[in-house]
């Protein structure tokens, strides 16, 4: 495992993207729950230095060039950054208090020297309208306990980074870890045992670590969760998962736009949840071989909305709020090809729709699916 001082010497492609999705997705958050919320928090735990060694800055400091362009913000966003190394710690404090976002801001952001363990989640500031971001090193010191905390309040989004490698390693030899226990829980930690020691593909294993997870979120019913795989650049393996988890199907469909910009796609434009720069110059043939994704996606709408009538708008709305695993655009570009297989109608014809050459699908349109 690289040391921290080693993985700071400059970004890769993968952790590039990590910092992007949080840059991009930190705005986007904050002009939707603005208007709901007199106080917006931003908390970054395991934060780093805020930058390179070759001064391309990480994740605080992305995040700060992002609300930088919020000034409408500025007055209601607090901003907490941890880290437990005291000379990163110092180099955080320093990069990020030297940033112009900083002056901008009413509140300072808060950088702090802590560890993030069962003392800093009683005390972290959670309130209504929370975005966390937690990067820890491998998966130590992620527990169940902080997870439940990050978003147990209305409007409280957390994205993590999870190292699906050193789980399966630890398990699969036998290692007594405690941390592992602090994640799934002692029940749940003897299923996900069982479960890793059968043989089996490492996608089939990691797919078991994430469903361990996803059970203790959906326990309540109302959280929604994207899995976003990383490959890294030196092998084909997806070692690392940034997992999303929220609670509004507003948030889900907004981080689902937000990592499909970055994931590799099939033939029907469909997000395959991966990142990888190994792989972005094959074809979406080649990657997923057949139209399987579009095909299950037509037959979910069929299904779920199967003699109903119901406007362009809302129907989107139901597929988020259903945990639809797809953008807006691949449900609309679904609807298009089931409308020419006269598997649905819509209430103004296609030849009457059509702007700049495409064809449309207005908010309002009512589309009537086949009983």
């Amino acid at each position: 495992m690289k040391t921290a001082a080693e993985f700071f010497k400059k970004p890769h492609p993968h952790s590039r993207v990590k910092s992007d999705i949080v840059a991009k997705y930190l705005p986007a958050w904050m002009t939707i729950l603005g208007p709901h919320c007199d106080e917006l928090t931003y908390l970054d735990l395991f934060s780093g230095r805020g930058k390179y060694l070759d001064d391309s800055p990480s994740t605080p400091l992305k995040v700060l060039d992002a609300v930088g362009e919020k000034p409408q913000f500025h007055h209601k966003l607090k901003m907490h950054f941890y880290e437990s190394d005291k000379d990163m710690y110092e180099q955080l404090r320093s990069n990020v208090e030297a940033h112009p976002t900083s002056a901008l801001l009413r509140s300072k952001p808060d950088v702090q020297l802590r560890e993030v363990n069962r003392e800093l989640i009683g005390e972290l500031p959670i309130k209504e309208g929370t975005f966390t971001f937690i990067d820890p090193c491998g998966y130590h010191n992620l527990t169940e306990e902080l997870l439940a905390a990050v978003i147990k309040r209305w409007g409280s989004d957390c994205l993590f980074f999870l190292s699906t490698s050193g789980i399966k390693r630890n398990i699969v030899d036998g290692n007594q870890d405690q941390h592992l226990v602090e994640l799934f829980g002692t029940h749940g930690l003897a299923v996900l045992k069982q479960k890793l020691k059968l043989p089996g593909k490492n996608t089939a294993k990691d797919k078991q670590i994430l469903d361990a997870l996803e059970t203790n979120f959906t326990r309540d019913r109302s959280v929604y969760m994207i899995r976003f795989a990383m490959e890294f650049e030196d092998r084909r393996l997806t070692s690392h998962h940034l997992v999303f988890v929220c609670k509004h199907h507003r948030g889900f469909a907004l981080m689902k736009d937000v990592m499909a910009k970055y994931s590799l796609v099939d033939t029907f434009g469909i997000p395959l949840w991966l990142y990888s720069n190994l792989r972005s110059e094959e074809s979406g043939q080649n990657r997923l071989g057949l139209d399987d994704q579009m095909q299950r996606l037509k037959g979910k709408l069929l299904r779920d909305f199967g003699g109903e009538t119901v406007a362009a708008k809302a129907l989107v709305d139901r597929c988020h709020q259903s945990k639809y695993l797809y953008t807006e655009k691949n449900i609309k570009a679904a609807i298009d090809i089931l409308e020419i297989d006269g598997k649905l109608t819509v209430d103004k014809p296609r030849e009457k729709r059509i702007i700049g050459g495409q064809v449309t699908l207005g908010k309002d349109r009512l589309i009537t699916f086949a009983g």
